[in-house]
């Protein structure tokens, strides 16, 4: 993910690389990188291992989508971290995609369900799950 908006004080583009590497090889891909001038600004684990997607129709934004979100996000084992919009006209249905990264698979489901239920209160449709490659 790049920012090509913001600069860094040194006037380069900060950029973020996020990838699964062994244990055993970490400490070499940060020497290569390094050597290559690449600066590393953090090293750790990803907490969210499990990854998945649902469609929302309807009256999203009317519906207040934020609201949606934080609901998902406050769980602590789940988060929305991507959503793609699709607004034709003020007075017709919207659709989203939401991506959802959760720390299992059980944890997961969870949140699906629990988007479900917030969806049935707000009148929106849910299409899930979508598999991710």
């Amino acid at each position: 993910m790049h920012h090509h908006e913001k600069h860094t004080p040194r006037g380069t583009i900060p950029v973020q690389l996020v990838f699964e590497a062994e244990p055993s090889n970490v400490d070499s891909i940060i020497k290569r990188l390094e050597e290559n001038g690449i600066g590393i600004i953090r090293v750790d684990e990803e907490r969210m291992i499990e990854h998945g997607a649902v469609l929302l129709i309807g009256h999203i934004v009317h519906t207040d989508i934020q609201d949606t979100i934080e609901s998902i996000d406050k769980t602590g084992y789940a988060e929305v971290v991507d959503i793609s919009l699709s607004m034709p006209h003020i007075e017709s249905s919207s659709s989203a995609s939401l991506k959802i990264d959760a720390v299992g698979r059980q944890e997961l489901y969870n949140a699906i369900e629990l988007l479900k239920n917030i969806a049935n209160k707000k009148d929106l449709l849910v299409i899930e799950p979508i598999q991710l490659t």
